[in-house]
């Protein structure tokens, strides 16, 4: 063989050996691109399943399901069962809100009660908060589960707000005022 048709031969293998490294790196990068995306899509799914786990607490402590009851029904009068005590008639703008105002020494025992709840349920949410601002959870997660409640809680803004001051629930404070609240 001639040395032309060498050089022809040993530039077309490098030519080929380019172009095959070439491809593979497009491959490599290709893959690490749908390994980080997959990975990127694993994290969101763990922090929505976080979230809910949070939601859960809520819902499967008696004090926390009880809060959320007093929330939901916040008109006229509901019968609500504190632990083992027989069910009580609790209304929204007679019993829970002025037990709120007032100092645990002063509370009769379904004020007690009252006070309870929505201790444990601003513990909850302190927690969320806690949570987002980790990364743990996103926001985005829990928002709409909690938006009707923050506006019960932006209508009576102070009366919450210093009750979970006085519990030093400042982190749930800051929670309900991701909605204005």
């Amino acid at each position: 063989m001639d040395t032309e048709t060498k050089d022809i031969i040993q530039i077309a293998s490098w030519i080929v050996g380019i172009l095959g490294g070439l491809i593979l790196a497009w491959a490599a990068i290709r893959q690490l691109k749908s390994n980080v995306e997959q990975r990127k899509s694993e994290q969101l799914w763990r922090q929505a399943h976080a979230a809910k786990e949070a939601i859960n607490d809520i819902h499967s402590n008696s004090w926390g399901r009880n809060c959320v009851m007093m929330l939901d029904w916040s008109e006229g009068k509901h019968r609500i069962k504190f632990e083992e005590k027989p069910a009580v008639e609790i209304s929204y703008a007679k019993d829970v809100i002025p037990a709120l105002r007032k100092r645990y020494s002063e509370c009769s025992e379904v004020d007690q009660d009252v006070v309870y709840c929505f201790d444990w349920f601003f513990y909850f949410i302190d927690r969320i908060e806690h949570y987002i601002t980790t990364n743990l959870i996103q926001f985005a997660d829990v928002e709409d589960v909690f938006r009707q409640y923050s506006q019960k809680i932006r209508d009576d803004r102070q009366v919450y707000e210093d009750f979970m001051k006085a519990h030093g629930y400042t982190l749930a404070i800051a929670f309900w005022r991701r909605y204005g609240a």
